[in-house]
């Protein structure tokens, strides 16, 4: 593997945790998505899962649309632009629905006052980290999302004289619950609504049906080094150990676009025992050098070089305001590579395609449902898979236009009576 430089290091550093969502790291494997706040006394990583969107596979066609098309091109030509704009309304499908927040996974440490604060993000490896020390004690925590491995893994360490304890939960902002598995394991179960009405924000016309909507199911695990685990459910606690390993694995029960996920899915349970049996026998050294090596061989293929400045020192947001645009190139450089970064992280081979923010949302009604514009800020996220040299990053993509192509068929023929298929400027998972 190339080295990188010191001076020209790929990384975001920051001197503060997270205030909010959009100063968390984001991390990715395509389908399972972390946003990392870094808290001190209480860490959240905001989850999300590629495949969890609200609503069911429906009929987009609408019946009107094929008899209200003449008129309203004879409208047009005529100038008789109220009466087109009117008739338009007949020809309009349903809304699509929205991609979904999965949850949140909580960390709760002893109160402390911490010195030497560092959170980063290193994108030549994805690779997040967050350190300080408190009372003689250093702790760090090493995150990264494995695509070979299909987890998040976290490594807490404590070194010095103390020992390391915490708390560990989950919740989520859908229908859920929480349970206990076993002896180190704790489990999150839940289910998306069936529709999110478009009046933004508006969570009276949030509509859940226990028959039907996407279900979903996290994993949380925890492999100690002494000390002790216990679990409840309530949650997961560690004592007096001096580094723990947590291992978080997720699904959902979509089986397609066109299969009802409750009656026609996936068993979710199913597909994370199977993940969590394998990742629990591999040692945190196996699992960050599988992440690693699968991630550099998209990453590597392309590098830039804009000048070497002396400012990488320095936190990624002070860089920002102090930057005039030429007193320090590399940070242009980062900025590149943190968009492939970006794409690696969210459209990976065999996943959904990368939505309006990627695969992270933390909110029930996301601005423009985060579903799929395809008119053209779709476009716009793929950019950069050819030129950058990311071409299996493109592939979520093409997937994306060729299931478009089955209902954009029969949109065609029965909105429109033509031949072919055609799809709108939004659209989402179904």
């Amino acid at each position: 593997m190339k080295e990188i430089s010191p001076k020209n290091e790929l990384k975001l550093r920051y001197f503060q945790p997270a205030s909010g969502f959009t100063e968390a790291l984001p991390l990715g494997n395509g389908k399972l998505g972390a946003m990392v706040f870094g808290g001190v006394e209480e860490d959240l990583i905001q989850l999300n899962e590629d495949t969890l969107w609200a609503g069911v596979p429906g009929k987009y066609s609408v019946p009107e649309s094929k008899a209200a098309l003449p008129e309203i091109r004879a409208a047009l030509f005529n100038e008789d632009y109220h009466k087109a704009n009117a008739l338009c309304k007949k020809i309009q499908g349903p809304f699509s629905q929205a991609y979904m927040p999965m949850g949140n996974l909580k960390i709760k440490y002893p109160k402390m006052v911490p010195q030497g604060y560092e959170r980063e993000l290193d994108i030549s490896n994805a690779v997040a980290k967050v350190s300080y020390e408190s009372k003689k004690m250093r702790y760090e925590r090493t995150y990264f999302t494995s695509f070979p491995d299909k987890a998040l893994i976290m490594r807490i360490t404590a070194k010095g004289r103390r020992r390391l304890s915490f708390t560990a939960s989950m919740d989520s902002q859908l229908r859920s619950s929480q349970k206990k598995l076993d002896a180190r394991t704790i489990a999150l179960s839940g289910r998306a609504p069936v529709h999110i009405d478009p009046s933004y924000y508006n969570r009276d016309l949030v509509k859940y049906d226990e028959n039907e909507g996407i279900g979903f199911e996290v994993r949380l695990r925890a492999i100690a080094d002494g000390g002790r685990v216990t679990t409840t459910d309530s949650g997961l606690e560690v004592e007096n150990a001096s580094s723990v390993v947590l291992v978080l694995v997720s699904a959902t029960s979509f089986n397609g676009f066109d299969k009802l996920p409750k009656k026609d899915g996936v068993n979710p349970g199913e597909i994370i025992a199977a993940i969590m049996k394998t990742v629990s026998r591999k040692s945190f050294d196996a699992l960050m050098n599988s992440h690693v090596k699968d991630y550099r061989k998209l990453f590597d293929r392309c590098s830039i070089d804009l000048g070497v400045t002396d400012k990488s020192a320095l936190a990624t947001d002070e860089r920002l305001k102090s930057y005039d645009g030429k007193n320090d190139p590399q940070l242009s450089a980062l900025l590149f590579q943190y968009g492939r970064y970006l794409m690696i992280a969210s459209s990976r081979p065999g996943t959904q395609a990368t939505n309006l923010q990627g695969i992270w949302n933390d909110i029930l009604r996301p601005p423009w449902s985060s579903n799929y514009t395809i008119n053209i800020n779709t476009e716009m996220n793929y950019w950069p898979a050819e030129p950058a040299n990311l071409s299996e990053c493109h592939g979520p993509m093409f997937d994306l236009v060729e299931k478009l192509s089955v209902t954009g068929g029969k949109v065609a023929a029965e909105s429109y009576g033509c031949r072919g298929w055609t799809a709108h400027h939004n659209t989402d998972l179904w």
